[in-house]
This record gives C-alpha cells, sequence and structure tokens, in this order.
C-alpha cells in the first residue's frame, strides 16, 4: 500500500483552492441528494392540531369585527419646563401684518377666533397648533408666525385694539409649553 505524502497534498491544496472548493461542493450535493431526509409532510399522520389552528383564526377573525369599546380621554399634560421670554402684542392693522391682516399663518380666521373667546399668539420657537400658557395673560395657541428676526418671543394677538397693544409694551414673562 502506497503512503500519502502530506507534503504533496499541501502543494496541490495552495496550487488549486478553487477546483478543491468546488470539487467539495459537488460531492455534498451528491451525499445529500442522495440520502433525502423524511419530510413533515409525510410525517404528519395526526391533524387535530390542524382544525385546532383553523379554529383559533377564525375566532381572531371574528374579533377583529368586534368594537372595542371607549377609551378614556386624556387631561392636559403638564407644560415642559417654563422659560421667560419677551412677550409683546400685535394687531390686524396693515403696518403690522401682511396683505391679509385676520388670516395667521396656519390659515385660520384669527379676528373671529378671538370674538370666540379663542387667544392666539404668534411665535418662531414652537410648531403652529402648540398651547402656550402666559404668565399672567392666560394660554393661547399659536396661530401665527412673527418676522424671523425675532426667535425667542411670543407675540399676544389683540384684535383691533391698538391702544392696548401700545400699553402693553414689551414685557418678560414665563410661558409654559404645551404639546399641540
Amino acid at each position: 500500500m502506497k503512503k500519502i505524502n502530506l507534503k504533496k497534498i499541501g502543494k496541490i491544496l495552495k496550487k488549486s483552492p478553487v477546483e478543491i472548493a468546488v470539487i467539495g461542493f459537488v460531492g455534498f450535493g451528491i451525499v445529500v441528494s442522495a440520502f433525502p431526509a423524511r419530510t413533515n409532510v409525510d410525517a404528519a399522520e395526526d391533524v387535530s392540531y390542524v382544525k385546532e389552528n383553523i379554529n383559533l383564526e377564525i375566532k381572531q377573525m371574528q374579533n377583529q369585527n368586534l368594537p372595542f369599546g371607549k377609551l378614556p380621554e386624556a387631561g392636559r399634560r403638564a407644560p415642559r419646563p417654563f422659560m421667560k421670554v419677551a412677550v409683546t402684542a400685535y394687531n390686524s392693522v396693515p403696518g403690522q401684518t401682511d396683505s391679509t391682516p385676520c388670516i395667521g399663518a396656519q390659515g385660520t380666521d384669527i379676528c373671529e377666533l378671538l370674538a370666540e373667546g379663542s387667544n392666539t399668539c404668534a411665535a418662531n420657537f414652537v410648531a403652529l397648533g402648540t398651547v402656550l400658557e402666559v404668565d399672567g395673560l392666560g394660554t393661547c395657541v399659536v396661530r401665527d408666525r412673527m418676522n424671523a428676526r425675532y426667535h425667542y418671543r411670543v407675540d399676544w394677538y389683540m384684535g383691533m385694539d391698538i391702544a392696548s397693544a401700545k400699553r402693553f409694551g414689551v414685557q418678560t414673562k414665563q410661558i409654559g409649553i404645551y404639546a399641540s
């Protein structure tokens, strides 16, 4: 019997590693196809678990059509930490607004909302629709924007009352920010 020389095998492996890998994969494929494993389809003689699964699926589909009931209403969350900002007042007059003095940046009629008792303010540092709580004034909804040069400032809407807006002037107030 001939002895296997390991040095010769090492040289062959170094010269043609790709060919040896291909031969190995082909050999593995032949072995796997020559001895197939038994599949679950052949082994499934008891189908009672299949009926149970079907019944569970039917119940789940019927459950999707049931009413869920009424969800509880969430109360107002506490505002984010208070911060101090400059607060001014503005009016619906052409010198203080654009060509549509009663229409805010949100597209709502702020003159009509003020008549209904809803306070409006303008601010650039929060999203439109955000509720602000201004110390001493109450709450307002941000429905308008200010000039871009005023970043951390709130402009309280006072309708057509120019005298009140001038008396208000510029005040430093604490504000709380509620999620919109």
